[in-house]
């Protein structure tokens, strides 16, 4: 399932986010849903350029697919 949300990066610009969440797969080793950012957007819907990619922080990672599952659950 695709989401698309609203969140915030680098200490507060706006952004909007979308990101593919899949179900739990314990087979496979994964027993709990997970999420993939896809991509992250500028508000005028212009997308990150590589360099801003880069300059995302783990932790930003991780609150962004924190987000993005909690998202997937509405």
């Amino acid at each position: 399932m695709v989401v698309k949300f609203n969140s915030r990066v680098f200490g507060g610009l706006p952004v909007v986010v979308e990101a593919e969440v899949y179900p739990a797969e314990p087979d496979a080793g994964y027993p709990y849903e997970y999420a993939n950012v896809i991509r992250v957007l500028f508000k005028n819907g212009r997308e990150f350029t590589d360099k801003l990619y880069d300059k995302l922080t783990k932790l930003e990672w991780a609150i962004l697919e924190e987000e993005a599952l909690a998202e997937s659950r509405w």
